[in-house]
């Protein structure tokens, strides 16, 4: 009975050595899958939009969101180049081409992966990938997967997963795409570009994820009544001397603000201007820019001195049409 029972603990205690040993050998040599904890940082959405357009036009904008610590950098930008009207190749639907890239740097670790996704949930809509695996710049990252035109999870139009290769520092991804707005001319539309770069400071998995919301908007409005509300900050727009003559605007101001209102033609030429206006909440006209100077920024600066609704209107008086930009802001 005792002899039995030494050898009962002998081999408990061998268990006890070869099984721990065993799991750390099967799990070093990736029969174990690892789920990090990952700590999630969002940063704040960077908003871009336009007008839509009633032609083919030239925009070349870029926008960027960008996060940066002391142990990592991460970017996400995305260049619009383009809108087409009634785009043949897209079954006659108005069209927006863009490209978007993604740059990661980490100090001190590695970059685990970057995944870029693309969501729409307000009209009907969808994104192609303008031949990712040909044309498409991986530095350091290996497609682990990616779609265009995506129907099996609901908003999602587009995305692609890439892994980093050999544990590197630095990644870099560029590709080219297409929106495509499957509904007439005079309706909105908005997506979200959203990249996730998870990466390895040296001792945790950390994950950034970089939004930037595009809209694509009906027309501003001709009028007092169908003014469109906007808010501080830059609004491009579309305007077309037989289309679309004009643009009105709605803005809420304070008494005693003093707001500054710039307007800029995106490529100026000889014989294309914009006219610019201020009208205060009872629809009196109290300022205006109007020069004729081809490249010259039409400005009004103005103290408040009636707090409400007030209205701002771009004129294209002569010319053809053009995109502008408007930027609103306070002194």
């Amino acid at each position: 009975m005792q002899r039995g029972r030494q050898k009962w603990v002998l081999g408990v205690s061998v268990l006890a050595v070869i099984v721990p040993v065993s799991l750390v050998v099967l799990s070093l040599n990736g029969f174990f899958s690892h789920q990090p904890l990952v700590e999630e940082v969002v940063a704040e959405t960077v908003a871009w939009e336009i007008e839509r357009p009633s032609e083919l036009l030239s925009i070349d904008q870029v926008t960027e969101n960008i996060y940066e610590n002391e142990e990592a950098f991460s970017n996400l930008t995305v260049h619009i180049y383009n809108y087409c009207e009634e785009d043949w190749e897209y079954g006659s639907c108005d069209t927006l081409g863009m490209g978007v890239s993604v740059d990661a740097n980490v100090e001190a670790g590695f970059v685990e992966n970057v995944n870029v996704t693309f969501y729409d949930d307000i009209q009907p809509s969808k994104v192609y990938w303008f031949e990712l695996e040909e044309r498409g710049w991986f530095d350091n990252l290996s497609v682990v997967d990616y779609s265009h035109c995506r129907a099996s999870e609901e908003h999602v139009e587009a995305s692609v997963y890439m892994n980093g290769v050999n544990q590197p520092r630095h990644t870099h991804f560029k590709a080219s795409l297409t929106w495509k707005l499957k509904t007439a001319n005079n309706e909105s539309h908005q997506i979200t570009v959203s990249s996730e770069i998870t990466y390895y400071n040296g001792t945790a998995y950390r994950k950034v994820v970089l939004p930037i919301f595009l809209r694509v908007i009906a027309d501003a409005g001709g009028s007092f009544e169908t003014a469109r509300t906007i808010g501080f900050g830059s609004h491009t727009a579309f305007i077309h001397i037989i289309d679309d003559p004009e643009d009105w605007y709605r803005m809420w101001f304070d008494v005693g603000q003093t707001v500054s209102i710039q307007l800029s033609i995106q490529e100026p030429s000889q014989g294309l201007y914009l006219d610019l206006y201020l009208y205060n909440p009872d629809g009196t006209l109290v300022a205006n820019s109007s020069s004729r100077e081809p490249n010259n920024i039409e400005q009004i600066t103005h103290t408040i001195n009636q707090s409400g609704n007030w209205y701002i209107r771009v004129l294209d008086p002569y010319a053809g049409y053009t995109l502008y930009t408007l930027s609103i802001k306070e002194e």
